[in-house]
């Protein structure tokens, strides 16, 4: 009982089984949503921090202003920021401070995955470096992708631009707007 987000880390043994953790929040997201959830991605924020100063820190622009305490991060909306790892990870966290918490958070991871496509396809990274992040992915990314859907993944994702890609609220705090209700 409690949030969905608790799913997972009850279900892990307390860290020592991510495959059962990630099984059991695949499962309780079908439920809820009547839907075939069939991936899960799990992925450590030890592999966003070393991402992003793997390929020399990221720029994002936010939609909306985020003061939040916890995290020490202030960003105001509209204005292009350079990010390091630590504080890209300090961004990803960021919910407090913000006028739609947990939705702003969405948006700013959003934000960040498309600032990190960004760098790497337009050529913002040698070789050498696209090497050591795949070591970095591999040393703190699980999931439940076969080899051959990991390929069709990385050959529809080479295409489409982070840009094109949009959050759908069910709430929209900022305007009001309530698409579900409990």
């Amino acid at each position: 009982t409690g949030k969905v987000n608790e799913v997972y880390y009850c279900s892990n043994l307390y860290g020592d089984d991510e495959k059962s953790g990630a099984e059991a929040l695949q499962n309780t997201i079908s439920e809820i949503f009547d839907m075939d959830i069939q991936y899960w991605v799990h992925v450590n924020w030890g592999a966003l921090m070393q991402l992003v100063d793997g390929v020399g820190g990221i720029t994002v622009t936010l939609d909306e202003d985020i003061e939040d305490d916890w995290t020490g991060t202030y960003i105001k909306a509209g204005e292009p920021v350079t990010l390091d790892g630590w504080h890209a990870v300090a961004l990803a966290r960021a919910r407090h401070g913000t006028a739609a918490g947990d939705f702003t958070r969405g948006a700013s991871q959003q934000k960040i995955l498309a600032a990190l496509q960004k760098k790497i396809m337009e050529g913002g990274v040698d070789l050498g470096t696209v090497l050591k992040l795949v070591d970095v992915i591999g040393d703190n990314v699980r999931m439940n992708f076969s080899l051959d859907e990991l390929k069709s993944v990385f050959y529809l994702a080479k295409d489409t631009s982070m840009d094109s890609v949009r959050q759908i609220p069910l709430v929209d705090y900022i305007n009001g707007i309530y698409y579900l209700s409990t």
